[in-house]
């Protein structure tokens, strides 16, 4: 029960899945301008601080002890007259015109005996760590952290510690404490420099293990020559070794990028933690602390999330802030070995990671007393708990959705369509590159990606967007059916027998059908003449399935490859708004005709009939394979197939049918085609006239047999039915 309790609790959190969208837009002031560079590298020689040069700097701003001390025009402060044992400096970029001031630098600290600093240190945090890495207490002290800040950190710590101990899971009094060890004053940068220098031994070790492989695979080169597995393992195995130590470079070079980056996560969620005050505490104490979620105060729960909420939002980091952790994600990126580099924007990236915290902040907001009164309600049921609840998050999802169309439109739109463009193409060559790093080749995801142009693919990411409205419209106008049908199919097994279990099934299957025909539609009722084009063109580039296996494959010319797909996409344009108005109709045809409701009391029936003819439990083990046997159900299904064919297909629908069997062998007709396939254009000619013969058999004899009564058949219809469904390999 306690479990479901925290489900109940914390299933507001499980339900985002997203992918960019409020009538009034964001409430974050969010500057688009391209934050400046942040001074970086700081370094101090005797009493001179200095750092790299920024490209984008009018002046640089000047901290000291998280005060604003002075700016200066160059790269290097002389701080002689200041006084202080301990001087702890940071650096700000004054920007240029058309660029932001850039975030606060990593800090760097003159501490005036240093060394007599670091021993103490040494001394102190072997008793509190035991064995560190060489360096971690001048890392501490480089941050401005000396032994008498480490020492009440100690002295917090382990008072929090032995609180713990003693609270013996007491949820309010370990956020007590916990709250208590935030508020101290806790040199969190130092820290961090610190323990990051654990991460080379770790690569280190790594290298180390690599090594070891390329030995033993050479080893075995040696003992029984040549063998393109090992060669292939030591190859790879180098690669990673390469990129290990390119790693450990950009650790080094970007050390200021990855303790900002760390920082700057941490302090978020730190100061969500410290603005939770005790009454918040309190009540996630109460929540989790009832029997049953009968039991659960809604209310309770609406103040708990209300408080993360204020939370989440009033303790937002800054631009600047979040510009450094993709910065750093660049230079990672780096260390790979590709000629490509992954463009990035970095300013963009960060806002939209702000609008997607306040997004997500907001969709929990979307919860209110009606959700949680439902969520304890469907508990009662374990049955049902899990379809009913994800229906519901799927609604308010819809009622977030619906509220907030402006907020999403701006994530949508952070990036200028050059932009995403240069993202796409960049990550598109980069991805292919690393694939094809082991194997000497782009595997096949990466290659089709390559061959799809960025304009259809900004398309069809286009249509997707346009179809959140319309589908979780019908969701909701449904009241989620499809997920309830597809329960129903999965839990068929809690039937008391398997005849039960198989016949409950397949009307489930049915209403799952039903309901999936009804997205269908939706879907491709939205469809418009440039997403078709779009599809077109994708198709065009996935039909061939890549330049590189239809190249090697045959005697084909790059230049004759570029001109059969120029040919595929016009064929594939022309008749593809054929194929979408095709399967609307379809869609809309089946459900209009009152075809699920035909083939559900079809299946009602068939099980009426087996039980009279074979007992209650035909379905079981023992009686499957004679039951299977029985051509009545094949045939009577058979027969609902064949009427809803030849309702469907008019005269105008069998001619685009014919149009678009004749599109796929126009193509496959095309010189360059022909020479890719090894095929003549007599057997291509074969062929064609094989499936229009096939397809008109087919219509032909629809109209023929879906009079038919499975259950009443002469013997010429038996005869007749069983030679249909043996052309067609339907037995």
């Amino acid at each position: 029960m306690k479990k479901k309790l925290w489900i109940i609790l914390m299933v507001f959190v499980s339900t985002v899945v997203l992918i960019g969208c409020n009538n009034g837009g964001s409430d974050i002031d969010i500057n688009y301008t391209e934050v400046a560079s942040t001074p970086m590298n700081l370094v101090i020689k005797g009493k001179i601080l200095s750092w790299d040069a920024v490209d984008e700097a009018k002046d640089y701003i000047i901290y000291v002890n998280e005060e604003k001390d002075t700016t200066v025009r160059t790269n290097s402060y002389d701080f002689s007259s200041l006084t202080g044992d301990v001087l702890i400096f940071q650096v700000q970029t004054d920007a240029i015109k058309g660029f932001q001031d850039s975030g606060l630098s990593a800090k760097l600290a003159y501490v005036a005996d240093k060394a007599a600093e670091i021993n103490k240190l040494d001394l102190l945090v072997e008793d509190q760590f035991g064995s560190v890495p060489s360096g971690f207490s001048e890392a501490l002290v480089d941050k401005g952290m000396i032994a008498d800040d480490f020492e009440n950190m100690q002295e917090a710590l382990t008072t929090f510690l032995e609180s713990v101990d003693n609270l013996d899971g007491d949820v309010l009094s370990i956020s007590e404490a916990l709250k208590a060890l935030l508020d101290s004053e806790i040199n969190y940068e130092a820290l961090i420099n610190a323990f990051i220098l654990y991460i080379p031994d770790q690569i280190d070790s790594a290298i180390e293990s690599l090594q070891d492989d390329i030995d033993w695979n050479q080893e075995m080169i040696d003992l029984y020559g040549e063998d393109a597995y090992y060669t292939d393992q030591i190859a790879e195995e180098q690669g990673q070794i390469d990129m290990y130590n390119d790693v450990l470079t950009t650790l080094e070079n970007s050390s200021d990028e990855v303790v900002l980056s760390i920082l700057h996560t941490s302090e978020y969620f730190i100061s969500i933690v410290t603005q939770l005050d005790t009454a918040f505490f309190t009540r996630v104490n109460d929540v989790v602390s009832v029997n049953s979620a009968a039991d659960l105060d809604s209310k309770e729960v609406i103040l708990i999330k209300d408080e993360i909420v204020s939370a989440m939002l009033d303790n937002l980091p800054s631009v600047q802030d979040i510009v450094i952790l993709f910065e750093l994600i660049n230079s990672f990126s780096s260390t790979l070995p590709t000629d490509s580099s992954l463009e990035m924007y970095p300013t963009e990236s960060a806002a939209e990671t702000l609008l997607m915290i306040e997004a997500f902040a907001k969709l929990i907001d979307t919860i209110d007393l009606t959700f949680v009164d439902t969520i304890k309600t469907f508990s009662e049921n374990e049955d049902t708990y899990q379809v009913e609840s994800s229906i519901l998050i799927i609604k308010y999802f819809y009622t977030f959705q619906q509220e907030n169309k402006g907020l999403i439109e701006e994530i949508r739109t952070v990036f200028s369509y050059d932009q995403q463009k240069a993202l796409f193409e960049s990550y598109v060559s980069y991805a292919g590159e690393l694939s094809g790093l082991d194997t000497g080749s782009m595997d096949i995801s990466s290659e089709l990606m390559s061959s799809i142009a960025f304009e259809d693919f900004y398309q069809i990411s286009d249509l997707e967007y346009r179809l959140m409205d319309p589908v979780l419209e019908w969701f909701v106008y449904t009241d989620g059916a499809i997920l309830r049908s597809i329960s129903e199919r999965t839990n068929s097994y809690n039937y008391e027998n398997s005849t039960l279990a198989s016949y409950e099934s397949s009307q489930s299957e049915i209403q799952t059908l039903h309901e999936l025909c009804g997205l269908f539609l939706v879907i491709t009722g939205e469809i418009k003449e440039d997403d078709e084009t779009a599809f077109a063109s994708i198709l065009s580039s996935i039909v061939p399935y890549s330049e590189d296996s239809l190249l090697s494959s045959s005697n084909i010319t790059k230049a004759e490859y570029d001109a059969l797909l120029i040919d595929i996409n016009a064929s594939l344009e022309t008749e593809m708004n054929t194929l979408i108005t095709l399967l609307n109709s379809f869609f809309d045809f089946a459900l209009s005709s009152g075809f699920f409701d035909d083939w559900s009391e079809l299946e009602s029936d068939i099980n009426t009939y087996a039980i009279d003819k074979y007992g209650m439990f035909y379905g079981s083990y023992e009686n499957s394979m004679i039951f299977n046997a029985d051509p009545i159900p094949h045939n009577a299904r058979m027969i609902l197939m064949a009427d809803l064919a030849d309702g469907y297909f008019t005269s105008s629908r069998i001619s685009k049918v014919n149009d678009l069997i004749n599109m796929i062998f126009d193509i496959m007709s095309e010189p360059n085609f022909l020479k890719a396939s090894g095929m003549t254009a007599t057997e291509v000619q074969e062929m064609r006239q094989g499936y229009l013969d096939d397809f008109a058999y087919f219509v032909t004899e629809c109209a023929r047999i879906h009079k038919y009564n499975a259950f009443d058949l002469s013997e010429a219809q038996a005869q007749y039915l069983e030679d249909f469904l043996a052309y067609f390999d339907l037995n």
